[in-house]
């Protein structure tokens, strides 16, 4: 018959838990000193540093004729590199406060997409207006490396609207010519009617041909002008600016004086268990009383 051996390891977890219990309440009243003792400077510390403001926006890209401008994904990477970021730090034109904001817009400023169109981006300075400054002034630098392209595109259209209303302007004086000479010859009597009716066909098939032009060009026309509207063409900007509420991020002296107080009572908690285990200590008694339990046979 086989010997079972049955672990139980419930001697071991109270000797374990006696043990902890002991070394604290040992020394309960150096944990507390210390505790306290490092708590109220923490909170002092932290409530005396300089403040931090917090923001995030959604910045939607510019497009030229329904199409981006550039890639989302090339915004997102243009916005996160290292030169835009010294460009909107140095843009901000703020040479008081020892130069703090500009670090922190430096050190901060990140964007993600946001959507299709769109890119999240936060930011944080030492001042509420700062990071407001600062979102305004990325929206305006990423137009102005899109300037020529748009310059360009406005360039290209309004050349085709001044040729087509040049067009227009010389159709309408050719018809009201035409339409000049039609009443002239209407009013006149010739002894050739033959020649005079062939003449005003003509003349009024010329109208009708002119009514057609000008009405290929108005359409031409309108259809340029929906390519410059504020549905289809717009620079980046951002979405509900005015909604924008940068938020404090630091200091927290609350925050910091909890999580340096539990650093400090665990640093505690640990030196008292050193100096608690000692030769013949709960726990060897608890070892002592598991190896008896295991060798008991079934």
């Amino acid at each position: 018959m086989s010997e079972q051996r049955i672990l139980n390891f419930d001697p071991y977890l109270g000797g374990l838990l006696l043990f902890f219990v002991q070394a604290v309440r040992k020394r309960w009243l150096l944990l507390f000193g210390m505790t306290a003792a490092t708590m109220v400077p923490a909170f002092l510390i932290a409530s005396r540093l300089p403040p931090a403001y917090d923001a995030q926006a959604i910045v939607r890209g510019g497009r030229l004729d329904g199409a981006e401008s550039i890639n989302l994904q090339a915004l997102v990477s243009q916005v996160n590199s290292l030169p835009f970021k010294q460009r909107v730090a140095q843009s901000m034109g703020i040479p008081d406060k020892a130069g703090r904001s500009p670090r922190l817009i430096s050190s901060s400023l990140v964007a993600r997409p946001e959507g299709a169109d769109a890119m999240l981006i936060s930011v944080r300075a030492a001042d509420a207006q700062d990071v407001q400054h600062a979102l305004a002034i990325i929206v305006r630098l990423l137009n102005e490396d899109r300037e020529g392209i748009r310059a360009s595109f406005f360039a290209d259209i309004n050349a085709q609207l001044a040729a087509i209303d040049a067009n227009v302007s010389d159709l309408l004086q050719t018809r009201e010519r035409v339409e000049t000479l039609v009443k002239t010859m209407s009013e006149s009597s010739s002894s050739d009617s033959d020649a005079s009716a062939l003449r005003a066909v003509w003349l009024l098939n010329l109208i009708q041909r002119n009514g057609e032009r000008l009405a290929a060009l108005r359409a031409e026309r309108l259809a340029l002008m929906a390519r410059l509207g504020s549905w289809r063409t717009y620079p980046a900007a951002l979405i509900d600016g005015a909604f924008v509420t940068p938020r404090q991020v630091s200091p927290r002296p609350i925050a910091a004086m909890f999580v340096v107080g539990g650093l400090t009572l665990l640093a505690g908690v640990l030196y008292a268990l050193m100096r608690q285990s000692r030769p013949g200590s709960a726990v060897a008694g608890a070892d002592t009383t598991l190896d008896r339990r295991e060798s008991a046979p079934c």
